[in-house]
């Protein structure tokens, strides 16, 4: 890990590189018929391969570490919210990934 760069796109360039973006409707909380608004809490939860995070399982038994959100690289998304400016708050600070170096966002 000491020569992991974070700015550095996880990607080789032998296969495609997919993010998945799966969004959980947690609550809805107002809803406004005249203002045409609903206000909504959603999980945004991102999924990808960084092939770029590596270490050797059998040596030491690890298979999931949890890494700072400001440690690992990550997609650069965007939330438009046109009534609020609230918009692309990210809360989350934990990087979930798994020994087959499938990184979690939540």
């Amino acid at each position: 890990m000491s020569s992991y760069n974070k700015h550095i796109l996880p990607y080789s360039g032998k296969n495609v590189f997919n993010i998945a973006i799966n969004v959980s409707l947690v609550a809805v909380g107002e809803i406004d018929e005249i203002e045409e608004k609903l206000s909504t809490v959603l999980w945004l939860i991102y999924k990808w391969k960084d092939e770029n995070i590596k270490w050797r399982q059998d040596e030491n038994s690890i298979t999931d570490i949890t890494f700072g959100w400001l440690d690992v690289w990550k997609p650069v998304l965007r939330v438009e919210n046109p009534h609020a400016d609230s918009s692309n708050r990210q809360t989350s600070d934990r990087s979930f990934v798994s020994s087959l170096t499938e990184i979690y966002m939540y």
